[in-house]
């Protein structure tokens, strides 16, 4: 006798999780954003166990920044990219870094060629893309793009780049913007990245740490005023306040259930 559809095995819930920066624009805040998320898992959720990947031949961002916890990811040869799965198979989680311009002929085909969707369910993994987005109709435009070639069964986290914004100051494109209605439709959590004085991001990139490692007072060859040091207090506790918020769609099952 043939069976039923309701005697098809149930496909068990993901218990990992693959996060690809999905951002189709460079110079947005791709990496700074990836940056401090690497740098919330190894300080804020030190129980997970992840692999980071850096794939910007020029910058090398997440290379710099956290070398103990990143692989540098070639993606000349497409098979390269395939390390983001096999990862898994030693951790629970997987976090790519973007390449702007780049993305769509590298990781847009790859996901294609490998029918991502199709098989994470199959290795027990979630997938989560991040898109950085600004009040640009460009930015907007290619995230809707993204958002409407993307499967269902793909979690999205909208990181919104208030670089240059005052904190009660709203992005009037953004906000109205049918893109941000269909990826909140589809259950997407949307976060700030918090604006940044050009004097702390400059430095930031001058020295290459994270913001946390300011705060922290970890910087042996910089020293810092009083408000110099607080307001890289305020910067990396608002990050991590606005990670905290997206958790349930960046961390794998494990680690949601370890922080309760």
């Amino acid at each position: 006798m043939a069976k039923s559809q309701t005697d098809k095995p149930k496909t068990p819930a993901p218990t990992k999780r693959i996060v690809l920066s999905a951002t189709n624009k460079g110079g947005v805040g791709k990496s700074f954003f990836m940056t401090h998320f690497v740098q919330w898992l190894k300080f804020q959720i030190p129980a997970v166990k992840f692999r980071a990947f850096d794939p910007d031949h020029a910058n090398r961002t997440l290379m710099r920044q956290h070398p103990d916890v990143t692989s540098f990811l070639d993606v000349d040869d497409e098979l390269n990219l395939d390390e983001v799965v096999r990862c898994l198979t030693d951790y629970e989680l997987a976090v790519t870094d973007g390449l702007g311009s780049q993305q769509k002929k590298t990781f847009g085909a790859w996901v294609r060629d490998v029918n991502l969707f199709e098989i994470a369910p199959t290795i027990g993994a979630a997938i989560t893309y991040v898109l950085v987005v600004k009040d640009n109709r460009e930015v907007i435009e290619q995230a809707l793009e993204t958002a409407e070639q993307t499967p269902a069964g793909c979690d999205f986290v909208v990181v919104v780049n208030r670089q240059g914004l005052r904190t009660d100051q709203p992005l009037t494109l953004w906000n109205q913007s049918t893109t941000r209605k269909l990826l909140l439709g589809r259950g997407a959590i949307e976060i700030d990245m918090p604006s940044c004085p050009k004097p702390m991001a400059d430095l930031l990139t001058h020295i290459g740490v994270p913001a946390h490692q300011f705060a922290a007072n970890a910087m042996e060859s910089v020293s810092l005023d009083t408000c110099a040091h607080q307001r890289f207090v305020n910067l990396t506790r608002a990050i991590d306040e606005n990670l905290d918020r997206a958790a349930r769609l960046l961390l794998p099952a494990s680690a949601l259930a370890s922080r309760g």
